[in-house]
């Protein structure tokens, strides 16, 4: 950044007072500024001045030189993956963008919609999958407006000849059977904790296991057996059958993980089926 006319002359001045010379040739007093005993019309003093205003140029064309280069670089550079996803979430719903450029004008954060959001590089095209927050820091998909004005935002910040596949779709159906083997000193026949504490822990642990899934994770069957095994009266889980489907597909049996088509799971009360065994 380039500096001030003043503060340059004053560097030069300073330079001065430490030339022996030049001080006993102009009879300067070293314990005194160079300004506080020269007038305005010192010739050394206006020397000073002339040369303080031509660095000053050249420090401010450097500059304006440097930012050119900048946005040059930053036109002809292609973008990230990341920068995708900062750009994804920067959207604002309901706000225009600056003309010829890819960004507002305000920050406005409540407006904000998209929480949750993942792209990935397929044959060279870029697939974006994104969901806003449900209140209950859970993903929802956009409404049809929503997702409307997020593609027509995407269209104008892309890359030139970068090929978007938008998508924001309510989260695949997950279907789980489950045989839980438990311990009757803790749990009761319906899985209820006999403490009181908990009337659902084994349902409680597997909505949680799914809603801390990273968005566009692997959901992994081993994963959610470990994390059963280490709920208090669980002795032993074992997952009969466990299904997906997205949209209006069939459920498919999942092998040992999957991956979300929407970016994440949802699992209804009926699509969980729990056989309670006594373990004893």
């Amino acid at each position: 950044m380039a500096r001030s006319t003043s503060i340059i002359k004053k560097e030069i001045t300073e330079a001065i007072m430490q030339q022996n010379v030049l001080v006993e040739a102009m009879n300067l007093d070293v314990s005194k500024s160079f300004e506080e005993q020269t007038s305005k019309t010192n010739l050394i003093g206006l020397m000073a001045y002339v040369m303080a205003v031509a660095i000053f140029t050249l420090e401010t064309l450097y500059d304006q030189f440097k930012s050119n280069v900048d946005t040059k670089i930053r036109e002809l550079k292609p973008h990230s993956l990341k920068w995708y996803n900062n750009k994804i979430k920067a959207f604002q719903y309901g706000h225009g963008l600056v003309a010829e450029s890819d960004i507002y004008e305000n920050d406005d954060k409540d407006s904000r919609i998209i929480r949750y959001s993942a792209v990935d590089e397929i044959n060279g095209e870029l697939f974006v999958k994104v969901a806003k927050d449900d209140g209950n820091s859970n993903p929802s998909s956009l409404d049809d407006s929503e997702l409307n004005s997020f593609k027509n935002y995407m269209a104008q910040v892309k890359d030139a000849g970068v090929i978007l596949k938008i998508k924001s779709e309510p989260g695949d159906s997950l279907r789980l059977s489950l045989n839980i083997h438990y311990d009757p000193l803790i749990l009761n026949s319906e899985g209820i904790r006999l403490d009181g504490q908990d009337e659902a822990p084994v349902q409680n642990t597997i909505r949680d296991f799914i809603k801390n899934l990273p968005f566009n994770g692997v959901f992994t069957i081993s994963h959610l057996v470990d994390t059963l095994q280490v709920t208090e009266g669980v002795t032993i889980p074992e997952i009969t059958s466990c299904e997906t489907k997205s949209g209006n597909h069939d459920y498919k049996q999942v092998g040992a993980y999957c991956t979300p088509n929407a970016g994440y799971l949802e699992l209804t009360d009926e699509n969980l089926q729990i056989n309670w065994v006594a373990y004893v």
